[in-house]
């Protein structure tokens, strides 16, 4: 059974290995964030499922625009438990930089950009 610690372990040297090949935004997500918030960004990846509590879905604009940049950078850096939120959003802290977390809340807000 594959643990979010592990899971994140992987990521993060993927991320790793990848950020040498200047990975995209969109590629970040796909390997960090799909799983769980869908490749469309609607909070129906293949994981959101066993979830107590259904991700969040980036494409509900009207949400998404009250979250500041400041607040999606901590609850993608500390977690959601960190910040308040349900525990099942992890800390990217390990796997990410702070550059790549930016880039993933841009990517992020490009849902609402359609």
């Amino acid at each position: 059974m594959v643990t979010w610690s592990s899971a994140v372990m992987l990521l993060s040297w993927i991320v790793t290995v990848e950020a040498e090949v200047q990975i995209t935004a969109a590629e970040l997500y796909s390997q960090c964030c799909a799983t769980c918030h869908g490749i469309t960004g609607e909070g129906n990846g293949p994981s959101a499922a066993s979830l107590s509590t259904k991700p969040r879905n980036f494409t509900d604009c009207r949400t998404l625009s009250t979250i500041s940049d400041e607040t999606a950078f901590k609850v993608i850096k500390k977690g959601g438990g960190a910040n308040g939120l349900n525990s099942s959003m992890p800390s990217w802290a390990d796997a990410l930089t702070d550059e790549q977390i930016r880039m993933l809340i841009g990517y992020v807000r490009h849902f609402c950009m359609k």
